[in-house]
Parts: structure tokens; sequence; C-alpha cells
């Protein structure tokens, strides 16, 4: 497709040009909650000697095959770049001989931390720290860097977390700690220096913590500056709650209250969600949990219900001229005073073919309410 360029290296070399020309279908699928994935279709055949499948009997996508992806609009440096590893081969044998496909799925760093179940004792350290020792250990070198691309977990001063027992995969742990503290944990390729990073952060992290670029508008209803195909917005006005709850540290026995009411986390718009009336979730102390630890569980849980307002849709690339990408912030305009106000994006889709590129895309907020006023432009 005219202004999309893309590459692909098979075990950290260029993919040769016979297996491009096999190619017939990208798919990446970006996800805040979960990994993120590439999906590779190859158009198959009989081989010419007859004696086995093209690329099927060949061995080139062996199991944890590395296989790096970069996709870019224009010109310039890619606006995409993955890192992934096989973890599943689909052949298809039916149809028209034309029609005879291989599919490759590849899974982010995420699969090779999924391999083996483990039972540790992590003691008298912060979840943070739990995970940079993770993310530095040797088999996954994951640079995550403290400030950076990890964020400290409470409590502060010199009060440690409580212990905390490991039971399974280093993926399955990590994202339980992510959970516990309000936080995002996955791995992404840095464009520049070219290597896999480790995140471990609270999405509404500081602006100064890591350097990314802002991301384009979309724009809806706005005339010729309209760069979106479709957008559909839905409020979930019964999800935000406040979470209140009351139990026992476990460090001095005394009482502990929990009730969190509003945000800690900058709104997205003049309105949070939780303004206003909304439900009550009660929340019980669990073991070892020690003093403040129930009130910031029960922030978290707060903060997480507060991103009620959800939109989708689908970018028109033409017009965008950008690969939207996802666990970013963007900014919408163009649907009223309502919901013209920043998204985190959740999910962004890619699909790629010789004929079409599209991104099909997932956001996120919580609150309503245009900062600013934009004028309409309904499209004709």
């Amino acid at each position: 497709m005219k202004g999309i360029s893309y590459t692909l290296q098979v075990a950290g070399q260029p993919a040769e040009k016979q297996l491009l020309r096999r190619l017939r279908r990208i798919e990446v699928e970006e996800h805040a909650g979960m990994a993120d994935m590439l999906r590779l279709e190859f158009a198959i055949s009989v081989k010419d000697d007859q004696t086995g499948w093209s690329l099927v009997d060949d061995d080139l996508f062996d199991r944890f095959t590395e296989l790096r992806f970069g996709l870019q609009v224009g010109s310039g440096t890619p606006d995409l770049l993955l890192t992934t590893y096989v973890i599943d081969l689909d052949v298809s044998y039916e149809g028209n001989p034309g029609q005879l496909s291989f599919e490759v799925v590849a899974m982010d760093h995420t699969a090779l931390m999924n391999r083996e179940e483990k039972r540790k004792r992590w003691t008298d350290m912060r979840h943070s720290t739990i995970v940079q020792d993770i993310f530095g250990e040797g088999e996954y070198d994951l640079a995550g860097r403290a400030g950076k691309t990890i964020t400290k977990t409470q409590p502060g001063g010199q009060e440690l977390e409580a212990p905390v027992m490991q039971r399974g995969t280093d993926a399955q742990f990590l994202k339980q700690l992510a959970e516990r503290n309000g936080y995002l944990f996955y791995v992404e390729t840095n464009t520049a220096s070219q290597k896999e990073e480790g995140f471990f952060h609270p999405l509404e992290r500081e602006k100064t913590s890591l350097d990314l670029d802002v991301q384009e508008p979309l724009r809806v209803s706005l005339g010729r500056a309209t760069n979106v195909v479709s957008f559909n917005v839905r409020y979930e006005m019964t999800k935000p709650f406040e979470a209140v709850g009351a139990g026992v540290k476990a460090d001095s026995k005394d009482k502990q209250e929990a009730s969190s009411d509003s945000s800690t986390g900058s709104d997205h718009g003049k309105k949070s969600t939780l303004e206003g009336k909304k439900s009550k979730r009660f929340i019980q102390a669990r073991g070892g949990q020690r003093g403040g630890d129930l009130q910031s569980y029960g922030q978290v849980l707060s903060n997480r219900s507060s991103y009620a307002i959800r939109a989708t849709g689908q970018l028109r690339i033409t017009d965008y001229g950008h690969v939207l990408r996802a666990k970013r912030p963007v900014q919408v305009e163009g649907v009223g005073s309502a919901f013209s106000v920043r998204y985190y994006v959740e999910k962004v889709h890619h699909a790629i073919t010789d004929e079409e590129y599209t991104q099909d895309f997932t956001l996120r907020t919580n609150a309503q309410g245009a900062k600013e006023h934009q004028p309409l432009t309904p499209r004709r």
C-alpha cells in the first residue's frame, strides 16, 4: 500500500523476498491489559519437486523463533517496532490452491516469561523492586529502569511491603502485582535502542517518567480535518464506585478503615465519572496487610472503576498519517463538549494487506467535559 512500509526479521535475519511474496496479511494487536500479538498469514503450495509443502516443511518458524516487525507511515523511523516469539502455527489445506494458508502466531516477551512456574517468597521488598529484579534477570534482560519504565510502589518512607509469595510463572506474578497496585505490566521494544524493555507503572504516570511523543488527535465531524472512519462512545454510568471497607492491621493489630470516593489520578476532562451519585463496593482486609494497605487497595479499585467511558472506532490512515499506539493517551476532538476529552488508548488492532491498512481502536477515559470548545462540521 502506498505510503506504508514494513520490515520483517526472522531469527535476527531480514526475511527473504521469496517469503515476503507469500505474505498475504499481517495483523498486530497492541493491548494494555494483554500481551501484544503478531499474526502473519502466508500462501502455501506444494513444492515444485513434490517433496512437501512450502513453508510448512521448511522449519523456518520453530518454537519461540524471534520475529521482529517494524511498521511506519511515510518516511523516517518506524512508528511501531514489535519483538515477538512464535507460539502457534495454523495450517489450512482446505479450499482452492490459491486459498491455502499458513498462519504464524507470535507473542511479545511475555511468552518467554510464561514458560516456567515458580514458587518463591519475596521478603522486605517493595513490589516495584521485585519487578525490577525480575526484569533484570539474565534470561530476560528487559532493562527495566526505575523512575523511567518502573514506577516505585507504596508504601513510602522506611516501611517495606509485606512478604509476597510467588506461585506461578513470572508473567502471571507480575500481572498480579500490577493489578494489586493499579499498575500496568507490559513489554515493548524501544525504537531508538532496538531493545526490549519491561514496563510497570500506573496508567496515570508522570509525564516526565518517559519521553513519549504526543499522538496526533483523533478528529470526528470536523470537516476536512476529520481523520476517523467511525467513532462510537458508551458511558457505563453504573460502573464507577466508591470503595469502602474495614479490617485490622497486620503489624499493629489496630483497626483500619478505607474509603475512596474520588480518583487520585488526573481527570481527562472537566467532570470526573466519580462525581455525583455512585455505587459502593465493600472490600475486606486480607492477610498480611500493613497500615494503610486497605486504603491504598480501595483507592486502586476506585481509580480503575472510574474509566467507565469506552470508545471504539477506526482510523482513516490517509488522513491520520501516523500509527496510533496503545498504552498511550490521545485527544479526541469533534464529538461534542461531553466526550471531546483525552482518552487512554487501551487497544489497537492493525491489519495490513497489499490493498489496505486499517487501525481499529478501543479507548477509555474517566471524565467528561471538553476543556476547550471545538466547532463541529458534520460530514456530508
